[in-house]
């Protein structure tokens, strides 16, 4: 995604907001990862994400 040029910081926007929707049934339950526990995990990698997405730009602007 960094690599692409979608800055990484908003995946973490996007699953705390689907945290704050509502109810969501056990994570052991559901077939995907709690939004809030999907945000968290997110978090952690930012800084590596970051790198990437700086580097992403960097080209990117070369190439313009």
């Amino acid at each position: 995604m960094a690599r692409a040029g979608y800055d990484p910081s908003e995946a973490i926007a996007l699953w705390q907001r689907m945290a704050q929707l509502g109810v969501t049934p056990p994570e052991f339950l559901s077939t995907k990862p709690d939004p809030a526990r999907r945000a968290a995990a997110l978090s952690a990698e930012l800084p590596k994400a970051m790198l990437e997405y700086n580097q992403s730009q960097k080209v990117a602007t070369k190439l313009l």
